[in-house]
């Protein structure tokens, strides 16, 4: 099928299925809106559809890209078959109360509901999201110990933080000129309750002040 085929066909699947043009089409497309299905019917004739359901072609690896499936632990109201992704800033786990927020191009988007990027967008992008609590898997999140800058102390977090079954990812140690050590670490946990459980121990060790959630 040449170039000129393709964007013809294209241009008449947006006609069809109510697009203004191609890019709000590929939008829905990536939103979950419209079915990959909807658009490869009025763009590939049916011919070459059947001849290609034995080996996907250069037209369905591209979709199947688009329609990733969320590998994530996340229930989405009304869209299935979307991608997934986390916020980097408020880094959410399950047990925090949640939004989606539609990304172009990107699927949804999850954030707490209390995140401040989200609360300053378009609201009309928000949807209703939610954790489903049968699938178990880990989520990286950022952690601030404030303590005595003495010696032993950054064992005695790590080991407060492996004796709660958390996985450091990574670790970032300062030192304050009045003697005080702020340490931050990225670690892998199930849920909210597993990082209380977490923060809880840290704070239990002698020469800790203060320990937190670190938020972007």
């Amino acid at each position: 099928m040449s170039w000129a085929r393709n964007c013809s066909d294209f241009a008449d699947a947006t006609d069809e299925l109510g697009f203004k043009n191609p890019e709000d089409l590929l939008a829905a497309l990536g939103y979950g809106k419209v079915s990959a299905g909807q658009v490869v019917s009025r763009v590939v004739p049916q011919e070459q559809l059947r001849a290609e359901r034995a080996k996907p072609g250069r037209i369905g690896k591209v979709l199947q890209k688009i329609r990733k499936k969320p590998t994530s632990a996340i229930k989405i109201q009304g869209l299935e078959d979307i991608l997934v992704r986390f916020a980097k800033c408020c880094s959410p786990l399950p047990g925090d109360p949640i939004i989606g927020f539609i990304t172009r191009g990107r699927g949804v988007t999850i954030h707490t509901v209390d995140c401040r990027h989200v609360l300053a967008e378009d609201s009309e992008r928000r949807i209703d999201v939610d954790w489903d609590m049968k699938k178990k898997a880990s989520r990286p999140v950022k952690i601030c110990v404030y303590c005595a800058d003495q010696k032993g102390m950054l064992t005695g977090i790590s080991g407060a933080i492996s004796t709660c079954e958390a996985n450091i990812v990574s670790a970032f140690v300062q030192s304050t000129p009045d003697q005080r050590g702020v340490n931050t670490f990225e670690v892998d946990v199930q849920d909210l309750d597993h990082l209380n459980r977490v923060l809880a121990a840290i704070r239990k060790l002698k020469g800790v002040y203060r320990v937190e959630r670190k938020r972007n």
